[in-house]
């Protein structure tokens, strides 16, 4: 399990609202990214997994509102809620240029 998945995995109410959405994807096309937000609860954990969402091609942004996301090209109604949280891609991830920049003492 990785970092990621567990800190969803490991809290229901978390995990509810991430099956929830990827439910809303399925049934729908569309998602409440705000009602995941607002259940995860912190920022930075929210911001990877949209990421993670957004890399794999299960989601991408509402072109009309931040609040929600569009089922993404590679989104299959059949994708289960573990993998949906990066339990089997093993996903970190990536670190913003200005971080990686901070870290590296160039920037």
């Amino acid at each position: 399990m990785t970092e990621l998945s567990s800190r969803l995995l490991d809290f229901p109410v978390r995990t509810a609202a991430v099956e929830d959405f990827r439910r809303q994807l399925a049934s729908k096309g569309l998602g409440d990214l705000s009602a995941v937000g607002a259940a995860v609860g912190d920022a930075a954990l929210f911001s990877e997994l949209v990421g993670l969402w957004i890399a794999r091609g299960w989601a991408t942004r509402s072109p009309s509102s931040p609040m929600y996301a569009l089922a993404g090209p590679a989104f299959s109604p059949d994708l289960s809620l573990r993998d949906f949280c990066g339990e089997s891609f093993g996903y970190d991830a990536p670190v913003p240029e200005d971080e990686a920049s901070d870290r590296s003492g160039n920037g």
